[in-house]
C-alpha cells in the first residue's frame, strides 16, 4: 500500500512539470520552435472624439488675452509686467553704418 502511495505522490509532483507549455527558443532560424502569438492592439483603443469647446463672452476672452500679454505673448513666451498693455515699449536702436 506504501509503494502505491509513493507511485501516486510522485506522479502529481511531477504532473505539473508536464503540463507546462514548451520553451520558446530564441532562435529565429529554428522550425521547430514556437513563437508568442500575435496580439491585437487598435490604433483606436485610447481615442477620445473631439467636442466643440464651450462658447465665451468676447469681451472675458480679449480681457484675457490682455492679461497674458496679447497675441505676441506666444512669440515673447510668458508676458512680463513690461509687456503688459499700456507699457511704453522701448524700439531696438540699431548701429549706425562706419564710413
Amino acid at each position: 500500500m506504501q509503494k502505491h502511495s509513493l507511485v501516486w505522490a510522485v506522479a502529481l509532483v511531477a504532473l505539473p512539470a508536464l503540463a507546462q507549455a514548451p520553451a520558446i527558443s530564441s532562435d529565429p532560424a529554428d522550425v521547430k520552435t514556437l513563437s508568442p502569438a500575435p496580439e491585437y492592439r487598435s490604433a483606436f483603443a485610447g481615442y477620445r472624439a473631439w467636442r466643440e469647446p464651450e462658447p465665451m463672452n468676447w469681451r472675458s476672452a480679449n480681457d484675457e488675452a490682455g492679461a497674458l500679454g496679447g497675441h505676441m505673448a506666444y512669440v515673447r513666451g510668458h508676458a512680463s509686467k513690461s509687456a503688459m498693455p499700456g507699457a511704453a515699449a522701448t524700439p531696438p536702436t540699431k548701429p549706425e553704418p562706419s564710413k
